[in-house]
This record gives structure tokens, sequence and C-alpha cells, in this order.
């Protein structure tokens, strides 16, 4: 199934999907790709579920489509979707439940940024937010035909706003060396509390871009030769 990007709805909102605590600055730049999981419409437990809202734009300020099996997935074999009946959609995770998503990138480029972050209710129904502390942990891996290494993977910090009642956790990787894709496979630990944790939304910025070189550096890079390492990664599919 192809999820066709809605071109005209971004380009006429400019671009202002982003509405996260910790949007980094170089969203919606040349060479930059983002994904949102909100509505979880296409959510399917055990599949290969496409994200809501996607667009990417190219180094050249032109928007791409990624296709086929390289846009932007979920996969989780425990979570389900639920609602209320105001229309407020959800993923519902339990304490061992799994969550893992495949977010494509422009490939043959130095460096690679992103910035993921998962919101989720404080206070549904009337408990207290701290225990509804999720404390998501991340592990990013590559896809299998990068050439490239995670270098950065760090917590971002926590966000929580009292007046939507949802917190924020957030976490930046950087990738040296080229890559067309990453999974950013994420655990829960509930701390044995019993209540569920219900994720409102999920959004996934990245930025491709080949760093300008000082005059040093590119006749070191004449005369000396570039090594590359090439590091084999598992394919999740």
């Amino acid at each position: 199934m192809k999820k066709y990007i809605l071109i005209t709805a971004f380009f006429a909102a400019g671009l202002t999907t982003h509405a996260g605590p910790f949007d980094p600055s170089w969203a919606g730049d040349d060479g930059t790709a983002y994904a949102e999981w909100n509505s979880w419409s296409h959510f399917s437990q055990g599949s290969a579920s496409l994200a809501d809202d996607f667009y990417a734009i190219d180094q050249n300020g032109s928007f791409y489509d990624f296709t086929g099996e390289t846009r932007p997935d979920l996969l989780s074999y425990s979570a389900a979707k639920d609602s209320d009946f105001a229309g407020n959609s959800w993923l519902q995770l339990g304490a061992t439940d799994d969550l893992s998503f495949w977010m494509p990138t422009f490939n043959g480029f130095e460096t690679t940024e992103v910035v993921i972050q998962l919101s989720y209710w404080d206070d549904y129904p009337n408990t207290g937010w701290e225990d509804w502390r999720a404390e998501f942990s991340l592990l990013p891996q590559l896809s299998d035909a990068s050439a490239g290494n995670i270098v950065v993977s760090e917590s971002l910090g926590i966000d929580h706003n009292t007046d939507s009642g949802l917190i924020t956790e957030a976490w930046g990787i950087t990738v040296s060396g080229s890559t067309d894709g990453f999974f950013a496979d994420f655990t829960v630990d509930q701390n044995s509390v019993d209540n569920w944790t219900l994720v409102e939304a999920v959004t996934i910025d990245t930025l491709s871009y080949d760093a300008i070189p000082e005059p040093a550096s590119v006749i070191s890079l004449i005369f000396g030769g570039v090594i590359l390492t090439f590091t084999r990664r598992r394919l999740r599919r």
C-alpha cells in the first residue's frame, strides 16, 4: 500500500506541523525529512504501519517522495490503538510493550542529525503525572546498507506541559557517514505501575548534509585520502 505525500497541504501550511517543545531550528530546511504519528490511523498490531504525516525536502529545496518500503513506519507486536468519545486517539502501552520506528534519510552525506519526540498523557484518567513517567529507553540502529556510524545518542530532556496535559521525552542522534535510514527501537519501564501509558504522538526530524571543509581540510583530503569503514547492520525486514 502506497501513501502519497500531501505536498500542497504542507506547502500551504508552511510546514508548520511541528508543535513539540524540542523542535529543531533546522526543521523544514533543505535536506530534511519529517514523520509524525498522531492519529495512528494506519496502525495495525504486528504490521509495519505508515506514518500519519510525512514530508521530505531534498538539498535543492524540492519535495521528495520516498517510495515503497523506504517510507517511515512503525512496528509493534504488543501495543494497541485506542480512543475516547471526544475523538482523541492514542497508542496504549503496557510495562513491557515495544515500539520500533523506521525512518528514511537522504543517503550519501557526511552527517545526519536526528531529533525524536515522544509525547504521552500525564493524567488520563485522574492519576498523578509522576506515576505515568514511562521512562522510555531508545536503541537506535542504522540500516543494513549504511556505511556510517552513530556517534551521538542522547536524551534531550523531558517537558511537562500542564496546559495540554502532555509529557514529551526527546532524544538526539548524530550519524557520521552515509546512511539511508535508521530504526528507533523503544522499550518502556513503568516501574511496576499498573496503569497504561497512552502515547499521544511521536515525531521524527532528520537533517542530512555535508560539512563545508576548511582550506586545510581540503588539502588533507586531496593528499591524504579518505578511508571508509563499512559496518554491516541488521535488517528488520
